[in-house]
């Protein structure tokens, strides 16, 4: 009995706790560490400024939302951005997720401007895409077993 109340106090309570602030911790700072890691990684690959107004995740209604999304321009192209995005939201039935079809049930995309500018015997969407790492590796088998895909509304 003595040692089922030890393994409560000292390994089940702080376990809880900790699990109950690293929920709150996400919901104080999780869209703006995301909103970050966007800019950061998305301004890495593409080798351009990309920027996030702001990010709306919410992982227990299944959604996920995206304003002020804007890829700029490489250098030498008149116009200052590539991709423009107003509003991107996506909404998913969680569930799905443990079957073998994924069910999105919206993917919106309002307010998207796309800019291609020519540059000689180029553009800006060839220069941006020319920057992405290639990939050479085979396919594995888990890869050609994926899941199914069904988006109800686009």
């Amino acid at each position: 009995m003595k040692a089922k109340k030890l393994i409560v106090n000292f390994v089940l309570i702080p376990l809880i706790v900790l699990l109950v602030i690293l929920v709150f911790a996400f919901f104080l700072v999780g869209n703006t560490a995301i909103k970050k890691g966007i800019e950061v990684a998305g301004s890495k690959t593409l080798g351009v400024p990309v920027t996030v107004k702001d990010i709306d995740l919410s992982l227990l209604r299944g959604r996920v939302g995206i304003q002020g999304l804007v890829v700029k321009n490489p250098e030498g192209y008149a116009n200052e951005t590539l991709l423009e995005l107003g509003e991107g939201v996506v909404n998913l039935n969680i569930g799905s997720l443990f079957s073998d079809t994924i069910k999105i049930e919206l993917i919106k995309l309002d307010g998207t401007k796309l800019t291609m500018e020519q540059k000689g015997l180029t553009n800006n969407l060839k220069e941006i895409l020319d920057r992405l790492p290639k990939e050479g590796k085979a396919e594995t088998e888990a890869e050609k077993n994926g899941k199914n895909l069904n988006v109800a509304k686009l």
